[in-house]
C-alpha cells in the first residue's frame, strides 16, 4: 500500500509541474481561440446635433476586426440637406453611389459621423414660401420678422409656450445655420395664421428678438413636421 502511495504521489507532482511548464512557456497575450490580431473593434454612428431629426446614418457592422471593409449608408434625408462627407473617426470614407460610403477599419473603435449642405429651397410645388425673408435689421427694439404661407397644405393649428412665455406652433422649428447671427434664443415665437378653417393654420408669422441677432448672414430653415417638408432662405441681417 505505501509503494502505491508513493508512486501515485510522484505521478501526480510530475503532472503538475508539466502543468506549471506549460503555463510558463505560454505568451500572456496569446488569444487561446486564435491569433492575437483578430481582435474585434466596436463602429457606432453618431448623428448631428442639429440634423439628426432628419436623416438616418447606418453601417453594416457593429463589430469587426481591423483590415474589414464597413459600408456605410445615409439615408431618409430630407430634401432640404445633401451629404458633405462622412468621416470614420477623423478619416474621411470612400464615396460610393446611392448614399453609401465605406472605410477599412482600423485597429481602433470607430464612430461614424457625417456633415451637410443645406440646399436653398425658397417654394415648393405645394405654394409653400417665404413671403419676406431676404433681409434682417438688428437693432434695440423687440421688431423684426418674417412670413411663411403654407401653400395648399395648411399646418394643424396647435400652439404651446415656450421658454419664454411665447405661443409657438407645435409641428414648426425655425433652425438658423449660424447661430453666431441669429442664435437659436432670438426666434422669439412662430404664431400661426389661421383661415377660415380654425383648426389649420395657413401661415405662420416668425417674430425675432432682433436684440440677440448680429450683422451677417446665415440661411434660414422652416421646417413644417406636421407635413415633413421644409423651405430654406439665405438671410443677411444689417
Amino acid at each position: 500500500m505505501k509503494k502505491s502511495f508513493i508512486i501515485l504521489t510522484v505521478i501526480l507532482i510530475t503532472l503538475s509541474l508539466c502543468t506549471v511548464m506549460f503555463m510558463a512557456c505560454t505568451p500572456e497575450n496569446e488569444n487561446p481561440g486564435g491569433s492575437s490580431n483578430n481582435i474585434s473593434y466596436k463602429v457606432s454612428t453618431q448623428k448631428d446635433d442639429v440634423f439628426g431629426d432628419y436623416y438616418s446614418l447606418r453601417a453594416d457592422k457593429s463589430l469587426t476586426t481591423a483590415g474589414n471593409t464597413v459600408n456605410v449608408t445615409v439615408s431618409d434625408l430630407w430634401d432640404f440637406l445633401s451629404v458633405d462627407k462622412v468621416f470614420a473617426n477623423e478619416t474621411e470614407c470612400t464615396k460610393g453611389s446611392d448614399g453609401k460610403y465605406s472605410f477599412e477599419m482600423p485597429a481602433t473603435d470607430v464612430t461614424v459621423t457625417a456633415t451637410f449642405k443645406v440646399n436653398i429651397i425658397t417654394e415648393r410645388e405645394d405654394g409653400m414660401k417665404w413671403e419676406n425673408a431676404s433681409e434682417l435689421s438688428s437693432g434695440t427694439t423687440l421688431s423684426g420678422g418674417i412670413e411663411v404661407n403654407f401653400g395648399s397644405t395648411p399646418i394643424l393649428n396647435s400652439v404651446y409656450a415656450n421658454p419664454d412665455g411665447y405661443s409657438t406652433m407645435t409641428y414648426a422649428k425655425v433652425i438658423s445655420t449660424n447661430q453666431d447671427v441669429i442664435p437659436d434664443d432670438a426666434v422669439r415665437r412662430i404664431e400661426p395664421q389661421t383661415g377660415s378653417n380654425g383648426a389649420y393654420a395657413v401661415s405662420a408669422w416668425i417674430s425675432f428678438d432682433v436684440t440677440k441677432i448680429s450683422e451677417g448672414k446665415t440661411i434660414l430653415i422652416f421646417i413644417d413636421t406636421d407635413n415633413d417638408r421644409a423651405i430654406t432662405v439665405e438671410v443677411n441681417v444689417i
